[in-house]
């Protein structure tokens, strides 16, 4: 088939590296280069990279619209579009351009967790399966009739980073599937139940900060879930931040108050939580590197007592 994708970052990369070595890529339209390092050098983002190193046809506007742009990607007469992570909100003109429309794989069993965290929000609710539905695009987020569901299970110590991978993955492998369902005719699309959706917001830096008033299970899913970004943080009793890279719930704590240390030795640090206790696992300071929480104890000078938290 002849396709128009669209997508960004190294997510969407597998996606497009599959598709390509199946169909006719006739267009890519990614994020335009951005500045990086302290010398500002622009780099171009994944799938841009691809396009140019195979000579596809790229389109990098900062914004997806205009009379020019539409009649460029009309030229193109492609059978097919497929976006995954591109990052704008597209006009209907641009999902309706092609023949067969447009589809997308998001990365959770839709209707739940529409939106643009799917990953990361099914690992702080606890779930303990995920999956990839391609679905129609329509101009309503994540609300188009499903196509096909690949499911997979969620790591009990898995982190939103390691999961990213495997779901990276799994979207190539859905959405080869789904093209050639299309492409043989024999695509049938399921309307979602739209009574039963959920929503993933997007996260923000301040979600990251530790909230001691929650349960200590709560705060060890949240490690995992704002691994790489925004990690789960705090304050030790100087002001420093410190990343929370890994923890566990252990047992019912005492009398003490929500961010207390409950005790800091070689063994551990254990700090009281709104229920239970959380025993941090790996950290890293501020101006330090990562390390387990024993290690950093021996330069910290925290004791039982000590509060971590906003000053």
């Amino acid at each position: 088939m002849k396709i128009f994708f669209l997508g960004t970052p190294d997510y969407a990369l597998r996606s497009l590296k599959r598709l390509a070595a199946e169909h006719e890529i006739v267009g890519v339209l990614a994020q335009p280069d951005r500045r990086v390092g302290r010398h500002g050098k622009r780099v171009p983002p994944p799938t841009a990279a691809f396009a140019r190193q195979k000579g596809i046809r790229l389109f990098q506007p900062e914004r997806p619209r205009g009379k020019e742009f539409r009649r460029e990607l009309e030229s193109l007469d492609a059978d097919l579009a497929v976006v995954i992570a591109y990052g704008h909100l597209l006009r209907p003109w641009l999902i309706d351009m092609c023949p067969q429309g447009m589809i997308n794989a998001h990365g959770s069993i839709l209707p739940a967790y529409r939106g643009a965290a799917p990953i990361q929000r099914a690992i702080l609710d606890g779930c303990t399966e995920t999956g990839v539905t391609v679905q129609k695009v329509v101009f309503e987020m994540d609300a188009g009739p499903v196509l096909l569901v690949e499911k997979t299970a969620i790591g009990p110590e898995e982190t939103s980073g390691q999961l990213f991978e495997r779901m990276a993955a799994l979207s190539a492998e859905a959405l080869s599937k789904g093209v050639a369902l299309i492409e043989s005719g024999e695509a049938e699309y399921v309307e979602q139940d739209h009574q039963a959706a959920s929503y993933a917001a997007k996260l923000t830096r301040d979600e990251g900060e530790a909230d001691w008033s929650r349960s200590a299970v709560r705060l060890a899913r949240a490690a995992r879930a704002y691994s790489p970004w925004p990690t789960l943080y705090t304050r030790t009793p100087d002001g420093k931040l410190l990343k929370i890279l890994s923890a566990r719930a252990t047992r019912d704590g005492g009398d003490q108050d929500p961010g207390e240390i409950v005790s800091a030795s070689g063994r551990g640090l254990c700090v009281q939580t709104g229920d239970g206790v959380l025993e941090l696992l790996r950290v890293q300071a501020e101006g330090k590197r990562a390390m387990e929480a024993g290690d950093f104890l021996r330069g910290a000078h925290l004791v039982g007592g000590d509060r971590l938290g906003p000053a």
